[in-house]
Parts: structure tokens; C-alpha cells; sequence
């Protein structure tokens, strides 16, 4: 590379001294602006010239950077690790998020599982299940204001297997899984078919 530049100089210091002299020997007159266009175009060949004769000294040969990119395993693991926290994040937010909308609704609810594929180039991309275990009708739903609200004492309330008495109020009847299936899928738009409620 050095070399190089020396002798790219030495060259272009050979050609302003050659246009020098030719400027001092050339008479006056019309034909002296001709040959200073002349001159001037000798000294940029003799400015590029090098460069266009010697490819090798700018060409770039990133196989070597490509290679070393490809072969460091320890810049792709932690950004694997990351997508994968990340993704856990975005599943545990939207189980909340779901627990929060259905107790919002006026049911209690035990647990609440989602199963997704972030894979995009996957044909089963997205959510591929919602999974809520309800455990009882809240006994305060629609109740907003509960300061004017006037709460009567608890009943005692007789669960009996033998003899099939069960509290009404704190049924779930399939009409209300119905609904709250409905409510979800419309609420995310996704299909009902992915919503299991027990």
C-alpha cells in the first residue's frame, strides 16, 4: 500500500511539472487554452489512472468477514435466549390480561393457559389454544357502586351430592360458557374453536 502511494505521487508530481513547462513554452494565443484543456485532462488521467490499473487495492473480499459472522455461536445463543424470554412475556401478559377480562365479566378463575407458535414462517402461527379453568360465578357481579350498595348477611348455602342441591347463584351454566366463549373470540377476534373453558 505504500509503495502504492509513493509512486501513485511520484506521478502525479511528474505530470504538473511536465504541464509547468508546457504552459511556460506554449506561445500566446487563440490555440493556448486548447492545450491547457489538453493539459488539464493529463493531469486527472495521470490522478485515476492508477487506481483503474490496480482493482485489487479497492476490491473487497468479505467472505472472510462472512465466515467469521457465520462461525461466532455466542452472538446467536443469547439472541435465541432473548426471543424466547420474550416470548414468555408476551404469554404471561396475555394470560393475565385474559384472567382480568373474564373476572371482569363476573366469573372467578382458577387458571388460565395460552399456547402459541411465534415461529412465522409456521402455518399454525399465533395463538393455537386458550385454555380457562373457571371456578365459580362471582356473587358481586354487577355490582358498581358497593358503598350504596346494601349487602345482605350470607345465606348458608347446602352442597350435598347425594341429594343434588346445588347454589344457583354460583352455577355456571353452559349458556354462560357460551357467552364468555363468544365475548373472548370476538374481544380478539380469534376462533371460538381455540377456547377451551371448564
Amino acid at each position: 500500500m505504500v509503495d502504492f502511494l509513493s509512486s501513485w505521487i511520484e506521478g502525479i508530481a511528474v505530470s504538473v511539472i511536465i504541464v509547468s513547462i508546457f504552459e511556460m513554452i506554449i506561445p500566446e494565443g487563440n490555440t493556448k487554452k486548447y492545450i491547457k484543456v489538453i493539459l488539464g485532462i493529463y493531469v486527472m488521467f495521470s490522478i485515476i489512472a492508477p487506481f483503474v490499473n490496480n482493482k485489487d487495492l479497492y476490491s473487497l473480499d468479505i467472505s472472510d468477514t462472512i465466515e467469521d459472522y457465520l462461525s461466532d455461536v455466542e452472538v446467536s445463543a443469547p439472541v435465541q435466549k432473548e426471543d424466547n424470554n420474550l416470548e414468555q412475556i408476551y404469554i404471561n401478559t396475555f394470560e393475565q390480561e385474559i384472567k382480568k377480562i373474564v373476572e371482569e365479566r363476573g366469573f372467578d378463575v382458577k387458571s388460565c393457559d395460552v399456547e402459541a407458535v411465534f415461529d412465522t414462517e409456521s402455518e399454525d402461527f399465533g395463538i393455537s389454544k386458550i385454555s380457562i379453568n373457571l371456578v365459580s360465578r362471582n356473587e358481586n357481579y354487577g355490582v358498581e357502586d358497593k358503598q350504596n350498595t346494601k349487602i345482605e348477611d350470607v345465606q348458608k348455602v347446602d352442597i350435598s351430592v347425594n341429594n343434588k342441591q346445588e347454589s344457583k347463584e354460583t352455577d355456571i351454566t353452559p349458556n354462560d360458557i357460551k357467552e364468555l366463549k363468544k365475548f373472548l373470540s370476538d374481544y380478539y377476534e380469534i376462533d371460538k374453536a381455540i377456547i377451551d373453558i371448564q
